[in-house]
């Protein structure tokens, strides 16, 4: 197996130093890191601990692990969040010392709290250094241990992952407000046992300089409840639907979080490498199938807070509020660079946007009461051009992959299904039914063969009500045609949809069968074309030769034209 590449000039030790430096720069003097210790003593600090803490006679905070799973810990340090966090190395928990020399330099009169996550080594490392600080130096500290993982059955040791972090704000907050250890750890204690959490990942993670990721993950499958480690979850599924994956999720830990009528702060984490549009799309899936379940969220917050280097994953935690003050808690602002706010949350429809629609659907359809609904000859060779379209998804992405950016055939086949939809709304005669279609494009589909689309078929519509139905195929064809030249600026020999297009136009004489082959031919000349001079493709520029690969939007052309006949 080959290294796992990295942006960092050499993995292991000198990755933790340097993330550590990166992150007390990118701080702007909010924080500090304790000097005159060997690296594996890696605790940072806030700045000024030693005014609000200390000398305040305030709890301090402190947690940590080990790294690999930033933000957290040191970037949750900062104001009502952690008064410090002890680095380890990637994955391991940090020395027994490091954690006992974060808690001399931070604990003044008020106490220490520790926050571990329920791993051996941090409990143990964790734990003997405050039995140190106790019977050496006369500390006042307390450990609290989360362990919020649902995901395996029966274990008596379940895992501390991303729920953690809510537990960290809910005691922050309390000690920053001056309340007692005690009241701290109660409230740390209520809060990492009201918290649960499960993830999911497509792919376990890569560690800088190490062989690359766990293969067992290869192939269409995903796991679900695998730890912040990689360590393995509860089962191994063929990859689903994300609907059905959340629906997984859920099953377990709507199981341990019972019938509830409490408030719950939703936690939607990234595990490190998901993307944004999928974060924000399984927000909305979770959010949805929690309203179905009848559990009522009134606080979110999505993004990485705690992650596991690169894996491609997520996790879901849901927090119930048993104390109203917890609402200050978990909204109470904070200075630390990495941690996400968390935000009020009221699940609604705009009911004016709903009324709006429907008195304008209810106006349209009585506009239009007596209109003729489309030919039913036409609508089926249009119902045939659709599903051709359809059926042919899977090649033009392939194509479009090769010469493109991959998404012409999803967007081709979703501007297709849209119209099947709307199908039966279209109204009879030429310029209504351009009209229609280029709405439902319009409103439907996005990239650029979606706009290109809506453009032609406005173009035609428009030139059929300016000269009438008398040659509609001919005048319309070559109005969208130059429309889209206009604004797409290609012309043939570009290597686009406009290589089948333009020829289709120049044969509308000799009907559809005669559009259909001329289409046919300028498609098949884009095989020729070993660059394209227009569209996506054109940035390929000479590194790729695409000869043999006909344009997907000039082969859609023909779809369409040939199930016309």
């Amino acid at each position: 197996m080959s290294l796992a590449k990295s942006f960092v000039n050499a993995p292991g030790q000198e990755l933790v130093e340097g993330a550590i430096d990166g992150l007390i720069e990118l701080s702007s003097g909010q924080l500090t890191r304790l000097a005159g210790y060997e690296q594996a003593v890696r605790v940072v600090l806030r700045s000024d601990y030693q005014k609000e803490v200390i000398d305040c006679g305030k709890v301090s905070i402190i947690s940590g692990g080990g790294s690999g799973h930033e933000p957290a810990h040191a970037g949750f340090v900062g104001t009502s969040l952690l008064t410090a966090a002890v680095c380890g190395d990637v994955f391991a928990s940090p020395t027994v010392e490091a954690v006992l020399q974060a808690i001399l330099a931070v604990t003044g009169e008020g106490g220490c709290l520790l926050i571990v996550k329920n791993y051996t080594g941090d409990r143990l490392n964790f734990g003997l250094a405050a039995e140190r600080a106790r019977a050496l130096y006369q500390k006042k500290v307390e450990v609290v241990t989360v362990e919020d993982d649902v995901a395996l059955d029966g274990v008596p040791q379940p895992r501390g992952i991303a729920g953690t972090c809510l537990v960290h704000k809910v005691a922050s907050y309390y000690a920053a407000t001056g309340a007692s250890l005690d009241e701290v750890k109660a409230n740390a204690e209520k809060a990492a046992n009201s918290v649960r959490s499960i993830g999911a990942a497509l792919t376990t993670c890569t560690i800088p300089g190490r062989d690359t990721r766990d293969e067992r993950l290869d192939g269409n499958v995903y796991e679900l409840g695998l730890g912040i480690h990689g360590e393995a979850g509860r089962e191994t599924v063929d990859l689903e639907s994300a609907k059905d994956i959340v629906a997984r999720m859920l099953t377990p830990l709507l199981k341990v979080v019972g019938d509830s009528k409490d408030d719950f702060c939703l936690l939607i984490n990234n595990l490190g490498s998901v993307s944004r549009v999928e974060m924000t799309y399984l927000f909305g899936e979770v959010s949805r199938q929690l309203t179905d379940a009848s559990i009522s969220v009134s606080h979110v917050v999505e993004g990485a807070l705690v992650t596991s280097l690169d894996m491609c994953g997520f996790s879901i935690s849901l927090l119930r509020i048993c104390d109203p003050t917890w609402t200050k808690a978990l909204e109470a602002e904070t200075n630390a660079v990495g941690w996400v706010p968390v935000r009020q949350y009221k699940k609604f429809q705009s009911s004016n946007a709903k009324a709006l629609h429907e008195h304008k659907a209810s106006e349209f359809a009585a506009e239009n009461s007596s209109a003729d609904k489309l030919n039913s000859d036409i609508k089926a060779k249009i119902e045939r051009a659709m599903h051709s379209l359809i059926e042919n998804e899977a090649q033009l992405t392939k194509w479009d992959t090769i010469c493109g950016d991959g998404d012409c055939g999803e967007s081709i086949s979703k501007g297709a299904k849209a119209v099947l939809k709307d199908l039966d709304s279209y109204l009879d005669g030429p310029a209504a039914l351009c009209n229609g279609v280029a709405t439902t494009i319009s409103r439907s589909v996005g990239g650029t063969i979606g706009v290109l689309s809506a453009i032609f078929f406005s173009a035609a519509a428009a030139a059929i009500q300016e000269n009438g139905s008398d040659g509609a195929l001919a005048t319309g064809f070559q109005a969208g045609c130059d429309s889209i030249t206009k604004h797409g600026r290609a012309k043939v020999g570009s290597r686009t949809l406009v290589d089948a297009l333009v020829p289709a136009s120049e044969a509308a004489s000799e009907g559809i069968n005669g559009m259909a082959k001329a289409a046919k031919a300028g498609a098949e000349s884009t095989k020729e074309m070993s660059t394209a001079t227009d569209g996506r493709a054109a940035y390929l520029g000479d590194t790729h030769d695409l000869k043999g690969i006909p344009d997907p939007g000039a082969w859609a052309v023909y779809l369409i034209l040939s199930a016309l006949e």
